[in-house]
Order: structure tokens, then sequence, then C-alpha cells
């Protein structure tokens, strides 16, 4: 059985939009219960593997990568699916790479 991913998906509309305010759909109280950490970097997408691996602060696993519009092939292209995809929890079965195809056509 199929079932829509719940991390895109509520109340059967998509959450994700890139110019949303996450402060205008996410319960803010909620979220300051969580211990979250954001990792950001401004070296070439391919190279962060190597980058992450030269740098021992930052864990080396993720449970969610999101890439943004990277995966568009005018930009970095699928090859963000293997270039990060080991670095993906392999103990967590909702672990994902989370990235939006601005440009995609059909």
């Amino acid at each position: 059985m199929t079932l829509p991913n719940k991390w895109f998906l509520s109340d059967g509309r998509l959450m994700l939009d890139d110019s949303a305010n996450p402060f205008e759909g996410w319960k803010y109280s909620r979220l300051a219960k969580l211990t979250i950490q954001i990792y950001s970097f401004d070296k070439d997408a391919r190279m962060f593997q190597r980058t992450l691996k030269s740098n021992a602060s930052p864990p080396q696993i993720f449970n969610r990568i999101e890439v943004s519009n990277i995966v568009d092939k005018n930009y970095v292209g699928m090859s963000v699916l293997s270039d990060w995809g080991p670095l993906l929890n392999k103990s967590d079965h909702h672990c994902a790479i989370i990235g939006l195809f601005m440009n995609w056509q059909t």
C-alpha cells in the first residue's frame, strides 16, 4: 500500500512553498520544545561530503537534508542524490533528501 509522504502533505495539500514563512505554518510552541540543529555551508554542493568529513564538529549523518532547487538539471542536478545519499541515517527508514524542482517540465 502506498501512503502519502506526511512530510510533504497536510490535510491533502502540499506544504512546501519556496516563499513560505515558517512562522506562518509551524506551531512555534511545539518547535520551541525540540532540540534542532541547523548547519549551513557556502561551498560547492557537490563537495559537501568532503567538506563535512574535514570538519569534525557537525554530525556525519542526517535524518533530513534540504537541498532546495539544486536538484534541477540547470544547477547540480540529480547527482545530488548520489552525492548526499550516503549522509542519510540508514537506521531511520523515514530519512529523506528534500528537494524542489522549480524548473521541472514535461
